[in-house]
């Protein structure tokens, strides 16, 4: 067993999308060989931009309301709830309320990859 401390995990913001306090939880580094899991929050305006997976991937909201789109289809989620997200399945996640918006994203796969329909989206302004 390893127990891991999320505080004592490194912090970072995102890249590509709007995403504070982003914390590599679960990762080969700590012995995962079949997934990892992320902590994450998107602050008021924070987004995670539209992207896929070629594995499964659940997102579990734990404060704050967002709008999720999934295959083009825009639902209101709000925190209790875990999204469920099949392999190929494009999605986004925008937080357009006033406080943040944590969740954790478990992915499928011990090293994540991610992949943009579009091309890479232009890197976030954090200025």
């Amino acid at each position: 067993m390893t127990l891991i401390r999320h505080k004592d995990r490194p912090v970072k913001n995102g890249y590509y999308s709007k995403v504070t306090d982003s914390r590599k939880i679960v990762t080969p580094e700590v012995g995962a060989t079949a997934f990892s899991l992320y902590e994450q929050t998107l602050p008021p305006g924070g987004y995670i931009v539209l992207h896929y997976h070629d594995y499964e991937e659940s997102l579990t909201f734990l404060t704050g309301r967002v709008q999720v789109t999934v295959n083009g289809e825009v639902t209101e989620v709000e925190a209790g709830t875990t999204l469920f997200i099949p392999p190929g399945v494009q999605h986004s996640v925008h937080n357009e309320g006033d406080e943040p918006a944590r969740l954790i994203a478990v992915h499928a796969s011990r090293t994540p990859k991610v992949l943009y329909p579009n091309g890479l989206p232009e890197p976030v302004d954090w200025s």
